[in-house]
C-alpha cells in the first residue's frame, strides 16, 4: 500500500483524501456540505480508487490537521513536513482558495529527497518558482504532477470519442467561473487539454468583471476562454471542428469522475516514476494565464515567448 502524506489541509484536502480514504460523511459536512455531498456519490471509478492511503498530514494550523485526521481517518499528524520524510512514498500538496505562492518553498524539499508529489492548483503564483520546481524534478528524477481535474472530466473523455465526426479541431471555447489564476486555470487547462497545441499569443479583451482572452496557436488555430467573476456558472466548452461542432457542461457533481481518474493518475505515477502531464504543458497553462493578466493590464497582445 502506498502511504500518501498531506500537505495542507483546505476543501481539497477532504476531496482528494477522501478518493483514498474512507471519510465520516456526516462529520465532513459540518466542514464542507459540498465535498460530502458529491463524496456520497455512488459511481464509478469506486473509491478507493487506488491502493493508496493518506498516512500523515501537516497544516500550520495543527487544529485544522487535527480535524482532518480524525474525519478521514489519517494515523498522525505531523509537526513540520520534513517530519514526514521516511514515513511517506508520497505527498499530496493542496490548495483551494490560495494562489500557490508557497508551492515551491513546500515541495523542493520533496523533490529533492526524491518523494513524488502532486502539487495542486495553481501550481505556482509565479513563473520563476513553476520553473524551480520542474527543474527540481528533471535534475532528480523525481515525478511531479500538477493538474485542474477537468483535465479528466468524463466531458473531454467524450469529446475524444467524438473525434471522427467533429474533423479536425478548428477553434474551441471555453468558460468557466472565478479568478483569473485560481479559478481560472480549470478553464485553461480545459481547453488546452481538448485542443492541445503550442500556443504563441494571448489577447485579452475583457474588463475586472470577466476575463475574455483570444488565443493564437503557432498552427494558426485559434480558441477563447471567458473567466467570469463571481459569476455561479458551470465549466463549459464547445468544439468546432471540420465536420461538426459539440459542447460539453461540467457541473459540480461531475467533479467526482475527474478527481477520481487524477487520484489513480498520481497514484500510477507513484509506482511508474513516469509523470503523466509533460513539464512543458503544465508549464504553458501558466504561461497563457500570466500573458492573460500581462495583456489586460497593458492592453495589448502578448506573446507567451516574453515571459
Amino acid at each position: 500500500m502506498k502511504r500518501i502524506g498531506m500537505v495542507k489541509v483546505s476543501g481539497h484536502s477532504y476531496f482528494f483524501g477522501g478518493m483514498f480514504n474512507k471519510s465520516d460523511l456526516d462529520e465532513l459536512k459540518n466542514v464542507d456540505g459540498t465535498v460530502a455531498r458529491v463524496l456520497a456519490l455512488d459511481e464509478e471509478p469506486s473509491i478507493p480508487v487506488a491502493d493508496a492511503r493518506v498516512t500523515r498530514v501537516w497544516d500550520a494550523d495543527r487544529q485544522k490537521a487535527e480535524r482532518f485526521a480524525s474525519i478521514c481517518g489519517v494515523e498522525a499528524v505531523a509537526g513540520d513536513p520534513a517530519a514526514m520524510v521516511g514515513e511517506v512514498d508520497a505527498i499530496l500538496l493542496a490548495e483551494t482558495s490560495e494562489d500557490g505562492a508557497d508551492h515551491a518553498r513546500l515541495a523542493l524539499p520533496f523533490l529533492e529527497a526524491g518523494i513524488p508529489i502532486l502539487v495542486d492548483k495553481p501550481f505556482s503564483n509565479n513563473l520563476p518558482d513553476a520553473v524551480k520546481m520542474v527543474e527540481a524534478a528533471k535534475k532528480t528524477g523525481t515525478p511531479l504532477m500538477s493538474s485542474s481535474l477537468l483535465r479528466y472530466v468524463l466531458a473531454v473523455e467524450e469529446l475524444r470519442a467524438e473525434a471522427e465526426s467533429i474533423g479536425e479541431i478548428r477553434h474551441v471555447v471555453a468558460s468557466g467561473p472565478g479568478g483569473t489564476l485560481v479559478y481560472g486555470i480549470h478553464a485553461c487547462e480545459f481547453l488546452l487539454t481538448v485542443s492541445a497545441g503550442t500556443v504563441e499569443s494571448v489577447w485579452n479583451l475583457g474588463h475586472k468583471g470577466l476575463d475574455l482572452v483570444s488565443l493564437k496557436y503557432c498552427d494558426g488555430r485559434t480558441a477563447v476562454m471567458q473567466i467570469f467573476r463571481n459569476s455561479p456558472v458551470d465549466f463549459n466548452i464547445t468544439v468546432y471542428g471540420q465536420k461538426g461542432n459539440r459542447s460539453r457542461s461540467v457541473p459540480i457533481l461531475a467533479y467526482r469522475h475527474g478527481a477520481a481518474v487524477m487520484m489513480q493518475q498520481f497514484a500510477k505515477m507513484v509506482d511508474t516514476g513516469q509523470p503523466p502531464i509533460p513539464y512543458e504543458e503544465t508549464l504553458q497553462i501558466l504561461k497563457v494565464l500570466f500573458a492573460a493578466m500581462k495583456s489586460l493590464a497593458e492592453d495589448r497582445g502578448v506573446r507567451l515567448s516574453e515571459l
